[in-house]
């Protein structure tokens, strides 16, 4: 692993219910998400605003079962 200064989050409920994003010092934002057998993944330029894909994944992770 190469130390770039990028820092990750991840929300995880179980193995069918996880979202990681990260952000490097590019101004890049990536995301992965698996949630039921739905996956979704991207990168935006935090320069340019994130869209609403990436809050909107963490907050169906992150709400209750």
């Amino acid at each position: 692993m190469q130390a770039d200064g990028a820092v990750s989050l991840e929300w995880y409920r179980s193995p069918e219910k996880v979202v990681s994003v990260g952000f490097n010092p590019g101004g890049r934002l990536y995301y992965a998400a698996a949630i039921g057998a739905r996956r979704r993944h991207g990168k935006e330029s935090v320069s340019l605003g994130v869209s609403e894909e990436p809050p909107a994944l963490i907050a169906e992770v992150a709400d209750k079962p």
